[in-house]
């Protein structure tokens, strides 16, 4: 399946849907609190010279 925009959003609100629903809480209250975790940085992964 194509990874379109559409198809990304519709995932996160699945996602967030079930997230909110097995913690008990509103999905409102679910979106807020993971945006307002910080944004973890991209891993790096240096080489090994041998």
């Amino acid at each position: 399946m194509a990874r379109t925009e559409m198809f990304r959003f519709l995932r996160r609100v699945v996602v967030d849907h079930a997230a909110a629903e097995r913690l008990g809480m509103p999905v409102m209250e679910f979106r807020e609190a993971r945006l307002a975790r910080p944004v973890r940085e991209p891993r790096t992964f240096s080489r090994r010279d041998s």
